[in-house]
């Protein structure tokens, strides 16, 4: 974020600079392009995670997500491909750039009862994500 001064009776609602602490932290309620300014309305009102949520950071490689890009707010079912009985609902948060072999990792916001499940995945690299909903 980067601080804009706006022309005086300018009827535009921003967020002010002084209250930055106030939208950082917090979930954009839709996309936002570079130099958009920031309302009130385009950010969600709770900080992430919830209580009751956590984000869990997924590596995954080539293969073991679409290739349609992810984004923000969407929905993923999380698999793992030696027990496929074990699915968890995620949101993904972000996605990180791909390392010289492929691999990201997708931070995702899941339930705290689904943590254990998804660390030990995680750990032993053998999930899937599949898009279920755009976000």
């Amino acid at each position: 974020m980067r601080q804009a001064l706006l022309p005086p009776g300018t009827d535009v609602s921003t967020v002010a600079w002084t209250d930055l602490d106030q939208v950082v932290g917090r979930l954009a309620a839709t996309d936002l392009a570079a130099g958009q300014l920031v309302t009130a309305e385009v950010v969600r009102g709770q900080l992430i995670p919830e209580p009751g949520n956590a984000v869990v950071g997924m590596p995954v490689g080539p293969g073991q997500l679409p290739s349609m890009p992810l984004r923000p707010r969407d929905e993923v079912l999380v698999i793992r491909a030696d027990d496929a009985g074990s699915t968890v609902r995620a949101t993904v948060l972000q996605v990180g750039a791909a390392d010289s072999a492929g691999r990201r990792t997708v931070d995702l916001l899941v339930a705290d009862g689904q943590v254990p499940l998804l660390a030990r995945a995680a750990t032993e690299q053998q999930t899937l994500l599949v898009l279920v909903s755009r976000g």
